[in-house]
């Protein structure tokens, strides 16, 4: 990497200095104290283009991380790497779940353009992906996710397509493999390390000397599916609604589990920093969706189209650290990562993209106004009547089911999400210029697969 007075050059992209616009809050530009600590680490310095991790959060919600607002989080590693990076504080899943919502980072489209709403979906054949445009560019594509399920990141349905190595689950851990792996591979290289630790059943990954029974119950309902109906989620709502100090031990038990999720982040970026990997690289820490912990009668995520479950964290660092705690405050969707990333290393980015380059905004430059979109089919919905679209832009909200014909606005009044006088013309503008969804390609499923994913808490 050349490193010149205010700018950073990699490649033929140079990622340029001076504060970031009046516009943004944050501060300035430039290498900061990590960057400049790992300059004197005795690391080559690397002069191509910079390196891609691109690190995925599972059912981990904004508003359980300290630096998006919870002053009581115990994240620590993922606040320290908002003060290094440029955080998106209105960041937005496209989906309500894994599957979909990676098929949409993955393309830069909304999940029914790329052709994945449901877990027997697969990315339309003639879509690019990330890790095939970044390979055409001479990056090498490594993916490191956890034990393969269909409502996950998993081979097939064209998620492995472009990846040189594509491991689901490891002994020695994700992260740690992950950090062998990038250690051996030449640069560049592109690397996607995917963490569960805040999928439920949070107290498989949360330690605790005492787990109330109901919720031992809840999760053996769950992993029981010839138990259903009654749902599981239905039962355990409502036996929350009878006792809200068990609502909030479910709720201290997800943030332990956001709390293992933080320490994997860390031990990864640590991990790169300490290999000389960090400064040239272009890294990107993200929740695929969020989580409902009872808000509108729902526990989950699966087709629960509310802020809650498409409200994400998102961090971008920047080699060198440029923009080092900025904060974005305009509404961005997962979907713009595709084009962003592509932007940042100089590579182009397929037509017709629904996501568009976060770049710009990233050094003040202001970008048009835009509504982010999400869709999901809403549990035990037919896929004939279309998914549910949400249209989300400046604390309006609007929720259109096709199937029902119903629709809901909220407006965001500083204090939480509340019914609005009148749906916003504008987000009803959005979704009906919503282009039609692809065609889906569909793959079956066998018994066994369908109830490997029932015990997630789907279907």
């Amino acid at each position: 990497m050349l490193v010149a007075a205010g700018s950073i050059v990699v490649g033929v992209v140079r990622l340029g200095g001076g504060r970031l616009g009046d516009a943004r809050e944050g501060g300035p530009s430039g290498p900061g104290g990590a960057a400049s600590a790992e300059a004197g680490s005795g690391a080559t310095p690397y002069a191509g283009p910079p390196n891609v991790v691109l690190i995925t959060l599972c059912s981990l919600r904004a508003d359980r991380v300290g630096a998006f607002g919870d002053a009581t989080a115990q994240t620590p590693y993922l606040d320290a790497l908002a003060a290094e990076g440029v955080t998106f504080t209105h960041a937005w899943s496209p989906a309500t779940y894994t599957l979909p919502s990676h098929a949409a980072l993955f393309t830069g489209l909304l999940p029914g353009h790329a052709g994945v709403l449901d877990t027997t979906d697969e990315i339309a054949a003639d879509v690019p992906t990330l890790p095939e445009v970044l390979r055409d560019y001479g990056y090498h594509p490594l993916a490191y996710v956890p034990v393969a399920s269909l409502a996950s990141v998993h081979k097939g349905g064209g998620f492995e397509r472009g990846f040189e190595a594509f491991i689901e689950g490891h002994a020695g851990g994700i992260g740690h493999s992950a950090l062998a792996a990038v250690r051996a591979t030449p640069e560049p290289f592109f690397l996607l390390a995917h963490f569960k630790d805040a999928h439920r059943p949070y107290l498989e990954r949360t330690e605790s000397d005492s787990v109330d029974p109901r919720i031992t119950e809840w999760n053996r309902r769950m992993a029981t599916p010839e138990g259903r109906p009654p749902d599981p989620d239905d039962w355990f709502y409502a036996q929350t609604r009878a006792d809200p100090a068990l609502a909030d031990a479910v709720s201290r038990l997800y943030d332990g589990a956001v709390s293992r999720a933080d320490a994997d982040v860390g031990a990864l970026v640590e991990g790169l920093r300490a290999a000389g990997r960090l400064d040239d690289t272009v890294l990107v820490v993200a929740g695929d969706h969020g989580e409902a912990l009872g808000e509108g009668g729902h526990y989950g995520h699966q087709g629960f189209l509310q802020p809650e479950v498409l409200h994400v964290p998102l961090i971008v660092r920047l080699p060198g650290g440029e923009g080092a705690g900025t904060r974005v405050n305009d509404d961005v969707s997962l979907v713009d990562l595709l084009p962003t990333l592509l932007d940042a290393v100089g590579a182009k980015a397929p037509a017709r993209l629904d996501g568009r380059s976060l770049l710009p905004v990233m050094r003040g430059v202001a970008l048009p106004e835009r509504p982010a979109i999400a869709q999901s089919f809403l549990p035990g919905e037919r896929r004939e009547a279309g998914p549910a679209v949400v249209a989300v832009a400046g604390g309006d909200w609007l929720f259109r089911n096709p199937a029902t014909h119903t629709t809901v606005a909220l407006h965001d009044d500083g204090d939480g999400w509340v019914p609005a006088a009148a749906a916003p013309e504008a987000l009803g503008a959005a979704l009906d210029q919503l282009p039609a969804d692809v065609a889906p390609t569909t793959h079956p499923i066998t018994a066994a697969e369908k109830q490997a994913v029932q015990t997630q808490g789907y279907w």
